[in-house]
C-alpha cells in the first residue's frame, strides 16, 4: 500500500529501510555502500526511503512532521552532518535501530566546513551497530566504544563477472602494464605518484578509468 504525502508524491505506507547515502543515486557509478545497501532491498522487495545530501534538510523536516508512516525501520548512516545526525537522533528516540558506518576521516578531507567530531562521536555513540572501513578508523573511535565492528571495502562482482572479457581496443602496453579502475576525486588519488612513476619509468604505461579527474598541470 501507499499513501501520498503534501508534495503529492505516492510513497510506501512503510519503509524498512531508510538509507541516509553520502551521494547522489546516480554519483560514481552508484557503487558506494549506501547503493549497494538500496540495490539488496530492490532485489527483494523491500520498501526503503533512499535519501541524498541535497535532500536531508527536506528529508529531515518530512520525517519529524509525519509525512509518513514508519514501522521502525532500520536507518543506514555514513555521513555525519547536522541534518543526518538530527533524523537519525530523532528515528532512535522513535525505537528504530540505527547503522553507522565509519567511512572517512572527514577532519582531513577537503570542503569539510560542515564537520565536527563531536557529532560524529555521538553518532557513534547513538548508533546500534557501528563498523569502519578500516582498522585505522576503528582504533580512532576505540575509546568510545569496543565494539566497532570492520567492514572493508569490497567490489561490485555483478558489474564484471556479466561482461566478456576482451581486451579493450585502447589498452597500452609497456615492459610492465599497469592498471587502475576507481575515483580520482580530489585528495583520494596520488596524481604525483603516478606523474613521476611515469617519468622515471617511460617504459612502464599506466592505463587509468575513472571519472571526472581534476587538473594535474
Amino acid at each position: 500500500m501507499a499513501e501520498t504525502n503534501k508534495s503529492g508524491i505516492k510513497l510506501p505506507k512503510q519503509f524498512w529501510m531508510i538509507i541516509l547515502a553520502n551521494s547522489r543515486w546516480d554519483a560514481g557509478g552508484g557503487g558506494n555502500s549506501a547503493h549497494q545497501y538500496a540495490r539488496a532491498m530492490s532485489k527483494r522487495n523491500i520498501p526503503y526511503l533512499f535519501v541524498k545530501p541535497s535532500d536531508a534538510g527536506k528529508a529531515c523536516w518530512f520525517i519529524r512532521n509525519g509525512g509518513v508512516s514508519f514501522a521502525r525501520p532500520t536507518v543506514f548512516c555514513s555521513l555525519p552532518t547536522p541534518n543526518y545526525f538530527e533524523i537519525c537522533r530523532y528515528l532512535k528516540k522513535q525505537g528504530c535501530r540505527i547503522i553507522y558506518r565509519i567511512v572517512d576521516r572527514w577532519d582531513s578531507m577537503p570542503y569539510n566546513y560542515w564537520y565536527d567530531i563531536r557529532r560524529e562521536r555521538s553518532l557513534i555513540e547513538l548508533a546500534d551497530i557501528c563498523y569502519a572501513s578500516s582498522t585505522a578508523l576503528a582504533r580512532r573511535f576505540a575509546k568510545i566504544r569496543a565494539d566497532i565492528k570492520i567492514l572493508l571495502n569490497a567490489v561490485d562482482i555483478d558489474r564484471f563477472c556479466k561482461r566478456p572479457l576482451r581486451r579493450p581496443a585502447d589498452l597500452k602496453l609497456g615492459v610492465i602494464t599497469i592498471g587502475f579502475w576507481g575515483s580520482f576525486w580530489q585528495e583520494w588519488f596520488d596524481w604525483l605518484l603516478i606523474k613521476t612513476a611515469a617519468a622515471k619509468r617511460p617504459n612502464w604505461y599506466f592505463n587509468l578509468i575513472g571519472g571526472d579527474p581534476q587538473r594535474i598541470g
